[in-house]
């Protein structure tokens, strides 16, 4: 075999492991986003949530009310 041909066989063969290589660390980087979301929607439903209900009482406090 030939140097040449060796040269472009080792170069075949890292420009294979690179674009492996980034597609490896665009899966790890949407991994890392999703766990990311997950862990900040369940650390808003761990908060308290305030539900008004429509026929709640409502206290008037305009001063001429209370005269």
């Amino acid at each position: 075999m030939s140097a040449e041909f060796l040269f472009c066989l080792a170069s075949l063969l890292f420009l294979a492991w690179v674009i492996l290589l980034k597609q490896q660390i665009v899966r790890l980087r949407r991994r890392i986003h999703d766990l990311q979301m997950e862990t900040s929607t369940k650390s808003t439903e761990k908060a308290p949530q305030v539900h008004i209900s429509r026929d709640s009482e409502v206290w008037d406090t305009h001063p001429s009310s209370t005269s």
